[in-house]
């Protein structure tokens, strides 16, 4: 009976510690799971981005690794006097992963034991001159996080040897990081840099996908980013709410500005987006200039784009343009029709059109269309426009202050008694507005509009209805002949008895012998 009971006793004992065992690995993979996302959400803040998808853990994450602030309060407790300057612990709950807090010098670090044994590592407010990337004690590891210190510059290159996936060294004041620093890093798959004092991203010359989040440095240029947005294995975190500095060229001032790395984008998307003619060759699509939100507390600025399709043959304009194309040139082509300029809607923040040397006819497409409202360049030089729309002109050449021109120069229009008397003068009225209005040309005679005179033009051919009057006064006259010489030969006739000649000629009517007594 004892020993039945002692038996019992061991089983139950047994079961319990296999339940026990199974609770606690479910608690640490509970742990892990937490603390991997915890990790997501807190790798920007300020911001989400909005492409990665909030209820799974992107892959560029998954090998980030980051200590909670409140560890740092609790002092590592070392069991000899050889770590007795070590600043580091091991995490409570995750294997392989230290958290090192206030280090000063490296030996905060390197005199600590087990170190072949991390694979995860973050330091915490770390205050050193220059960090040493080359340093042997970074080559095991597959996620590094130094954050929250001051440094200011990073030095030398991982080792080839490197496996890091995941580099965070984000609100460290760094003011530099050498461009070799990534050059040997095959592993890395997300680099955060966010809010230190950074002009330029160090260069990376894989082919391997790598997210980077450089929001918070505050004087990071633009140019230095272009060549990684243009690489396609580069994918920035939040670009929507992460700026850097440009310099931009207006017409009238100099200037910089901050610009989304959103807006920054549209650069590649002109590669992807300016106009292929087929068979013809490629429009030319250049960023030319930016426009200031002139919201301080979201600074950013929009993007123009400068596209050119001239002398490709075109018979008519581009199927679609750029975003935000402000400027386009489709000069010496064989377009008869601007019609699309109001109908497709890339085409509705042009304020610049350079159509010469086409076979454009008419001007009357560009009625009702958004380009009539705000435009500022109209170049329609050399076309084969008949007539001007006078009253459609009138209204948009008022002065509104945008500085609007339009160059009509080498048109042959048909020219009449009109155009002498009312198109030229419109014409000497708006000289500011049509700087080449000297240049417009007659169709249907060898002289320009400007040289029609109105006493040349508005005479009419001769016909027989010239000579109505004159007829008119002759019949009168003869009438009055008639009558004048019929009232004398009556009056002979009564007082002498007879009719003078040729009355007393001419042979008796039947009708006579009224007259006589």
């Amino acid at each position: 009976m004892c020993l039945n009971k002692s038996f019992s006793s061991v089983f139950i004992f047994g079961i319990t510690i296999c339940l026990l065992g199974v609770t606690i690995t479910r608690s640490e993979e509970n742990s892990l799971t937490a603390t991997n996302q915890q990790q997501y959400e807190n790798v920007n803040t300020s911001s989400k981005n909005p492409s990665i998808n909030e209820n799974e853990t992107p892959d560029s994450l998954k090998n980030c690794y980051y200590a909670e602030e409140s560890l740092c309060l609790i002092k590592p407790q070392h069991d000899n006097q050889t770590e007795s300057s070590c600043q580091c612990a091991a995490h409570p709950t995750i294997e392989n992963f230290s958290y090192c807090c206030n280090v000063t010098h490296m030996v905060n670090i390197t005199s600590c034991t087990h170190i072949s044994t991390w694979t995860k590592l973050h330091i915490r407010n770390i205050s050193l001159p220059e960090l040493n990337l080359g340093n042997s004690i970074y080559q095991t590891l597959i996620s590094l996080a130094i954050t929250d210190g001051n440094i200011t510059r990073a030095t030398n290159s991982f080792s080839r040897a490197s496996k890091i996936r995941c580099l965070n060294i984000s609100n460290n004041h760094l003011l530099d990081i050498e461009d070799r620093a990534l050059g040997l890093v095959s592993n890395l798959t997300y680099l955060d840099i966010a809010n230190n004092n950074l002009s330029r991203i160090p260069k990376w010359n894989q082919s391997r996908n790598i997210t980077v989040n450089v929001s918070g440095n505050k004087h990071m240029l633009c140019k230095t980013l272009k060549d990684a947005i243009f690489h396609d294995s580069f994918k920035f975190v939040n670009p929507e709410t992460s700026y850097c500095v440009q310099n931009y060229t207006f017409n009238w001032f100099n200037g910089t500005d901050y610009v989304s790395i959103q807006q920054l984008q549209t650069l590649k998307r002109l590669k992807t987006e300016c106009p292929v003619i087929p068979g013809r060759g490629n429009c030319t699509c250049t960023i030319d200039k930016m426009l200031a939100s002139g919201d301080q507390s979201k600074p950013s600025a929009k993007l123009f784009c400068r596209v050119d399709c001239s002398s490709l043959g075109l018979t008519e304009l581009p199927a679609k343009l750029p975003e935000n194309t402000f400027s386009l040139d489709i000069s010496n082509n064989n377009i008869s029709s601007i019609e699309s300029l109001g109908r497709i809607p890339s085409y509705q923040n042009i304020v610049m059109l350079y159509a010469d040397n086409n076979q454009i006819s008419s001007m009357n497409d560009l009625e009702g269309t958004e380009f009539l409202n705000h435009f500022q360049r109209l170049s329609l030089r050399n076309n084969a426009l008949k007539k001007l729309p006078e009253y459609l002109l009138t209204n948009v050449l008022i002065d509104t202050g945008l500085g609007r021109k339009i160059n009509l120069g080498g048109n042959k229009l048909e020219c009449d008694c009109n155009s002498a008397k009312v198109l030229k003068l419109w014409l000497l009225e708006r000289s500011r507005d049509i700087p080449d209005y000297n240049d417009i040309l007659c169709r249907n005679m060898a002289h320009r509009v400007m040289e029609l005179q109105e006493e040349k033009m508005c005479q009419s051919p001769h016909d027989w209805t010239d000579y109505i009057y004159y007829l008119i006064a002759a019949e009168a006259l003869l009438l009055i002949a008639l009558i004048t010489k019929v009232s004398y030969d009556y009056w002979v006739f009564k007082t002498a008895g007879y009719l003078p000649w040729p009355a007393s000629k001419m042979p008796k009517l039947p009708c006579d012998w009224l007259c006589e007594s």
